[in-house]
């Protein structure tokens, strides 16, 4: 009898097995609800009624396998594709289809070949970084009829989203930050709310304690660094602060003690990274509904330092900054005038809610935005007054258009209002069906406002691989053209480029009544007419549009995806006994 050796290993070809099957597997399943011409899909989890969705990520977080591999991609493909979901809502599927097509590329590659793994992932980072430049270079200024077509694809078409997006925007103007919930009834409604809004997100998603993938902290206690806190003094204060109001009184089951709190600052120092640390592994630790719990934010890499003044005058706060003359600090303590950890609570201010998401922190109701009879105070207004005339001046001296820019930038940011918009429908089911497209329209639309549009339909990383392939290949032969566009010669811009035009392929197999030598073509012609084609018009109409990041964000996850799962040549499992992969490439080899 032959002696076999069992144990945890699964080595690089039954891995690259497993990873192709499961790659295919998870991409066919997401296939089936892209476009805008896919289906739902229906999920139920234990006690818990079907659910009907044809959003992506929402999809893949519902697929699971029995095998350890298996289970383990698909952890990793959502927890990649979750800053997809997070800053330009949609794109998880494109990101997962393309990831399978360029693995199998770059597996045929490395085989075929025999190319350096390392080297092949090199090569598609260098590619992706300069289509990603391309692409942001295409990039057009928003209007509201623009931000109403990214609207209408984002939501499959629906008329009623996209008209109520529009009308925000045409009221709100490009800085408003609207947030989506579900409302109780039938109805679909809005709700305004005046804030302040800075364009710094999540130091770490940790600190995310909502279903929305935010940190929503209610009636905080605003604590402004206009330092960097970086200094032993420094350090002492934001200690204290964590401490007192929130560490100390979780630890010690004090509820009644607790103190909602919200540290800004520009910037934090390495000294206290470890400190920092601890904080986010104890707030990784607890669920994100526990978090709550735990009401604690730090917002933090703030370039300029201006944005952080705005604030201090809309919540009261005080600003805690470095004493830069020694003489002046020893005055102070003298007359109990100076900064101490004792009185460091003295200079909170407040607001009635403070949310985060990947990009931007709104402060909604800062306690001195409004008075008593419900009308902006003197404050707020002398120093909006006192900005814009600022601004009137740089544009009368014929100032940079950045320093034009900037200051237009905060000004916007001060009179930035936030928008609720509350989902309705006639069932649970219904309503989370609506939600999952108005969140996706409200994220993509904010990142068109804020960064620009281009064209959607994963055209603008299409165009972009193309130009580059052609660049590439401008000084060849027609015959190494030929022998790279057949496969017989390696070459990375060949390789994306065939990727997208398998994801675009599927994409319009429904308007090519599923003749996919004629879907192929359609997504060929696009290049030549310089737009994707429009399923709904039937045109190529030039009204496909998206947020000029959707593209790159997506090829971002493409990047990390296949470092991750390209770059991984064993694998092992928790125990020899579960280890169901030992066998299969023995097995293979048998039949």
């Amino acid at each position: 009898m032959e002696y076999k050796i069992y144990s945890n290993i699964v080595q690089k070809k039954a891995l690259r097995k497993v990873q192709s099957e499961t790659l295919a597997l998870i991409s066919d399943t997401l296939a089936n609800s892209f476009g805008p011409d896919g289906q739902n899909t229906a999920y139920r989890r234990q006690k818990d009624i079907a659910r009907y969705t044809k959003d992506g990520h929402t999809i893949l977080k519902n697929i699971n396998f029995r095998g350890t591999i298996e289970f383990s991609i698909r952890d990793d493909l959502e927890a990649i594709t979750r800053r997809i979901i997070t800053t330009v809502g949609d794109g998880t599927t494109s990101a997962i289809i393309l990831s399978y097509c360029i693995f199998e590329g770059l597996c045929h590659a490395s085989e075929r070949h025999h190319i350096n793994e390392k080297k092949l992932v090199a090569d598609l980072n260098e590619a992706i970084k300069k289509a990603s430049d391309i692409i942001m270079t295409k990039a057009i200024e928003p209007t509201l009829e623009n931000i109403r077509k990214v609207a209408l694809i984002s939501t499959d078409n629906n008329e009623f989203v996209a008209n109520l997006i529009e009308d925000i925007y045409r009221d709100f103007g490009n800085d408003v930050f609207i947030d989506v919930t579900a409302a109780n009834g039938v109805e679909t409604y809005t709700r305004e709310y005046d804030g302040y809004s800075i364009q710094s997100g999540l130091a770490d998603i940790a600190f995310i304690n909502t279903d929305k993938h935010t940190c929503e902290i209610h009636n905080p206690y605003l604590y402004l660094f206009e330092d960097p806190i970086d200094t032993e003094e420094m350090i002492g204060y934001f200690a204290k602060i964590i401490k007192d109001n929130v560490v100390d009184p979780v630890n010690e089951n004090r509820v009644g003690d607790i103190k909602p709190t919200v540290i800004v600052c520009p910037k934090i120092g390495r000294d206290i990274e470890s400190d920092v640390d601890a904080l986010v592994r104890q707030m990784a630790a607890l669920s994100v509904q526990d978090r709550k719990k735990f009401p604690i934010n730090i917002v933090t890499n703030i370039n300029d330092a201006n944005y952080i003044n705005d604030l201090s005058y809309l919540s009261g706060a005080t600003l805690i900054r470095k004493y830069n003359d020694i003489a002046i600090q020893t005055a102070d303590y003298k007359i109990a005038k100076a900064l101490t950890p004792e009185n460091v609570h003295s200079y909170a201010g407040r607001c009635d809610i403070c949310v985060t998401d990947s990009a931007k922190t709104k402060f909604i109701n800062p306690a001195l935005m409004y008075g008593a009879d419900g009308e902006l105070t003197d404050l707020y207004k002398n120093h909006l007054k006192d900005m814009e005339e600022n601004l009137k001046g740089l544009r009368e001296n014929n100032a940079s258009t950045t320093d034009i820019g900037l200051l237009k930038r905060r000004i916007n940011a001060y009179k930035a209002n936030m928008v609720e918009i509350f989902v309705g429908g006639i069932s649970e089911t219904d309503r989370d069906s609506l939600r999952d497209l108005v969140e996706d329209a409200v994220l993509n639309c904010r990142s068109a406002a804020s960064e620009g549009i281009g064209f959607g339909a994963n055209f603008e990383a299409f165009r972009a691989f193309n130009y580059l392939l052609a660049e590439d290949t401008k000084d060849m032969s027609e015959l190494e053209i030929k022998s790279i566009a057949n496969g017989e010669k390696y070459n990375i811009y060949q390789l994306i480029c065939n990727a997208y035009v398998s994801l675009l392929a599927i994409l319009y197999s429904s308007a090519a009544d599923g003749d996919m030598n004629k879907a192929i073509a359609i997504t060929n012609t696009g290049i030549t007419k310089g737009c994707p084609y429009n399923i709904r018009t039937q045109k190529y109409d030039g009204a496909v549009l998206s947020s000029i990041k959707s593209d790159p964000i997506i090829l971002d996850a493409i990047g990390k995806i296949i470092g991750v799962v390209f770059l991984t040549n064993q694998f092992f499992v928790s125990s020899a006994e579960f280890n169901i992969y030992q066998d299969m490439i023995e097995e293979e080899n048998n039949v």
